[in-house]
């Protein structure tokens, strides 16, 4: 990047992280579009310190629709921002239904891809021009949209539905974790528990660190019941966590 003086980088969370801890200078960065992932605050002060010269905006797209929204460097922690220019955005529930609150995002745009070469993903589906990928979200009443997690990542505790990303985009934020991963373990009495995976050696404190955390801004339910140290997190090549390596991982050690 630096030889051929790049100028824009698309990048997840976890890739500007790494990407800055490499301590390169990239001075002709200009431009940051941050998306794959919740961009922590402590993530977006490191990007802001190793690279001053790049604005840093996030977005929200998939492989199927390519970009959905966009935030602006002022846009409120959490969101991903507006529609795109030209996307359609409809909340709905179950039923198809239009919904104010959380539901399905579909997406209408002059974007979406044609089809799949060799089969596709069983959580696409396609209704009058809409699509849906099965993201959870809700757009509030400036337009924002605010992603809650997948679709088949939601999951029972205790008879309350959660989303391991809420957990995970906490996580991330508190010090000394680089990676971490929430999964999903079965319970004989709360249907399901919490599990969550940090990268390294095991830190006691930090454990204890994590399971207050939790406990203190999300609630006994949404705790991770154990929180296990991995010290050779394995990510996918987009920089995301290898979620299908991790809960065999865990698997082994239940």
């Amino acid at each position: 990047m630096a030889k051929a003086k790049v100028t824009v980088l698309y990048a997840t969370p976890t890739q500007i992280r790494m990407l800055a801890a490499t301590r390169t200078s990239l001075p002709h960065l200009r431009l940051i579009l941050c998306g794959g992932g919740a961009l922590d605050a402590a993530t977006r002060q490191i990007a802001r310190t190793r690279f001053p010269n790049a604005a840093l905006h996030v977005f929200y797209g998939t492989a199927e629709t390519s970009f959905v929204s966009l935030a602006g460097e002022d846009a409120p922690h959490g969101s991903v921002g507006r529609a795109y220019p030209g996307v359609a955005l409809e909340i709905r529930d179950p039923r198809g239904d239009p919904v104010s609150g959380p539901g399905e995002v579909w997406v209408r745009s002059p974007y979406l891809c044609d089809g799949y070469d060799g089969g596709g993903s069983d959580l696409v589906i396609c209704q009058k021009g809409f699509v849906s990928t099965g993201e959870i979200g809700q757009v509030d009443g400036d337009g924002l949209l605010w992603l809650k997690g997948r679709r088949d990542r939601m999951i029972t505790v205790g008879d309350v539905n959660a989303f391991p990303e809420t957990v995970e985009d906490l996580i991330a934020a508190m010090p000394g974790v680089a990676h971490c991963a929430v999964l999903p373990r079965p319970d004989p009495r709360r249907g399901q528990h919490l599990v969550a995976v940090v990268a390294g050696q095991k830190e006691t404190g930090l454990s204890l660190r994590i399971r207050d955390g939790c406990r203190a801004s999300l609630g006994a339910t949404l705790t991770p019941k154990h929180v296990l140290f991995h010290p050779a997190f394995p990510l996918l090549t987009s920089g995301k966590s290898d979620l299908v390596a991790l809960a065999h991982w865990v698997e082994e050690r239940s």
